[in-house]
């Protein structure tokens, strides 16, 4: 007799699963068409998605996100796989003028956002860091640019293949990835008991060096001996999930073991290259759903009631965009002498963050660094910036030859 409960418990446990992804994907679907009548990124269809689901309270015997929470953060790891797999380091040789404007477009954001972070510290309640560590999260905010979103625009308005699209996808790029190497040392530096961050230390110099000389080596000989497109899927699947064992027992988040994974991949491979394709599109539509419509749920938008709140997080939004914006324009403008317009879309294209500051301040949150008021806060913040970004960069598209 108990057994026969415990398999109808099961049997309840897998409906609710399904019923839960079944209301996701048609709510997240709907939402996705409205915002590509916008001309929006989908990231907004499925934050929506889940603020709507929020609202609508529903029964948790059809409908329980943490049925199916696992699901859209192995998602996200394997879509930051396929981010890692885009990055083309070759670009950083060919055009030194973006790489410095890059840079630049990092490290200013980044000043910003640590002089903006005390005077939003307060807001941070029952948090174990301080004003410093604080402040050093707002700033890697606020530096961030979104690969994959900017990648995705390009894409669909045919502007990938253009000069302008090189670099601002190389741009993107060293952004993404200063801004990983930057979040793994802030996940060392930010724990607290001396003795394990001295073993992380050391445990984490191993990662770097393994991840550097070693497994690279191991990859392309792996995957020179691979033929058939069904091995090659189950080395990429198996490999990032391995590459976020790793990282996570070196305490740096699974994301940037996934992200580092992408990088290590040959980018000649035929393979491999259509095998990231295809699974990039399963990802899309099953897995990024159920994460965005999570960030969506826990991102309590009702919250913020009170006025001062939400006009601190539109002045975020603000002090982000413009610290973006200017650094990009001006370098490029009156130093590298592009046309003002082509640096105008340029500057809004890499204020496009969405993707991946959501999943950096969830991590953030995920781990008790930061509060619920101010991770929705900076939610808020992202979705803001990157609506306000994709409707300049539409509007600057027209001085784009």
């Amino acid at each position: 007799m108990g057994s026969t409960q415990v398999v109808i418990n099961a049997l309840d446990s897998i409906d609710t699963t399904m019923t839960t992804i079944i209301i996701l994907m048609i709510t997240t679907f709907f939402m996705y068409r409205m915002m590509k009548f916008f001309n929006k990124p989908l990231v907004f269809g499925g934050v929506f998605a889940g603020v709507i689901i929020s609202w609508l309270n529903l029964p948790k015997q059809y409908f329980d996100i943490s049925s199916c929470a696992t699901m859209g953060d192995i998602g996200v790891n394997f879509y930051l796989m396929i981010l890692g797999s885009r990055f083309n380091y070759l670009l950083l040789k060919k055009r030194r003028g973006s790489l410095t404007v890059s840079i630049i477009s990092a490290i200013v954001p980044f000043i910003c956002g640590m002089i903006t972070g005390p005077f939003i510290y307060h807001y941070n309640v029952l948090a174990p860091i301080n004003e410093f560590e604080f402040s050093l999260i707002v700033g890697l905010c606020m530096s961030i640019a979104s690969l994959s979103l900017i990648s995705l625009f390009l894409n669909q308005t045919n502007l990938i293949s253009k000069s302008i699209g090189h670099v601002g996808l190389m741009a993107a790029g060293i952004d993404d990835l200063l801004f990983w190497i930057v979040y793994g040392g802030l996940l060392l530096a930010l724990q607290k008991d001396e003795i394990i961050r001295y073993n992380l230390f050391w445990t984490f110099s191993i990662y770097v060096i393994s991840m550097t000389y070693i497994f690279p080596r191991l990859i392309r000989y792996i995957t020179s001996h691979i033929k058939s497109t069904v091995a090659t899927l189950a080395f990429i699947l198996c490999g990032c999930l391995i590459s976020c064992v790793i990282a996570d027992s070196a305490n740096i988040h699974q994301v940037f073991g996934a992200f580092v994974f992408g990088l290590m991949l040959p980018r000649k491979n035929k393979l491999i290259t259509e095998v990231c394709k295809n699974l990039e599109e399963f990802i899309t539509v099953f897995f990024l759903p159920i994460f965005f419509a999570q960030v969506g749920i826990l991102a309590k938008i009702n919250i913020i009631d009170n006025t001062n709140l939400l006009l601190m997080g539109l002045i975020i939004s603000l002090i982000a965009f413009a610290s973006k914006f200017f650094a990009v324009y001006i370098p490029n403008s009156y130093i590298y002498k592009h046309p003002e317009g082509e640096s105008a879309f340029l500057a809004s294209l890499l204020n496009i963050r969405g993707v991946t500051e959501i999943i950096m301040m969830r991590v953030f949150h995920e781990i008790g660094f930061i509060s619920t008021q101010i991770f929705t806060i900076f939610v808020v913040s992202a979705m803001v910036t990157t609506w306000c970004a994709t409707s300049l960069v539409f509007y600057f598209r027209k001085y784009i030859n």
